[in-house]
């Protein structure tokens, strides 16, 4: 099957290609027979006159770049579609066809740095909304006075309940001691 593809308006390129969507409403429904003429119109075909043959898209041109095809991967007709940017059967890139409307893979390691950086800004957000909240005052941990007296007394209470305790567990010990002894 082969199939001439018109030419299309030279777009402009970006260097990253994650932030563009691509879409032509006028084309008609996109399914597996034509999935490929339909991402050759896009701008992310880096190929110069190009056509699709056997199911891939190359360009017609042989000195053209004409070492690049594309070719659908994977496809869930007539929804999604997978095509794959490739050298020699090298992968190249991934873009994906959802609905009608084209979009670049990213890599993963676009995916993990964006994330890794997604972190790194909450964790420090945090650790600012924790200062602020230790120290009203510019973010100066401020000390208050501590009463020693009170402190001295508050240590005393406590330690006086404490053997008031353990005093009445030895008494229960011992009277139950003699009633085992006596029994």
């Amino acid at each position: 099957m082969d199939v001439e593809v018109t030419q299309r308006p030279p777009v402009a390129r970006s260097a990253n290609q994650l932030w563009i969507s691509w879409r032509d409403d006028a084309f008609g429904e996109v399914n597996l027979a034509n999935a490929l003429s339909y991402f050759s119109r896009s701008p992310f075909v880096t190929l110069e006159n190009p056509s699709v043959n056997n199911n891939k898209l190359t360009s017609s041109s042989p000195g053209a770049g004409g070492e690049v095809e594309y070719v659908i991967q994977d496809a869930q007709s007539p929804h999604l579609f997978v095509i794959r940017m490739q050298t020699k059967e090298i992968p190249l890139g991934l873009y994906y066809c959802l609905d009608g409307t084209i979009y670049a893979c990213p890599s993963l390691h676009d995916v993990l740095s964006s994330r890794r950086k997604r972190c790194g800004h909450k964790v420090s957000r945090s650790l600012d909304l924790l200062r602020k909240d230790l120290s009203p005052i510019d973010g100066v941990l401020t000390m208050r006075p501590v009463d020693m007296k009170e402190t001295i007394a508050r240590l005393e209470a406590s330690h006086t309940a404490l053997s008031d305790d353990k005093e009445r567990d030895f008494r229960g010990d011992s009277i139950l001691a003699s009633l085992r002894v006596g029994g």
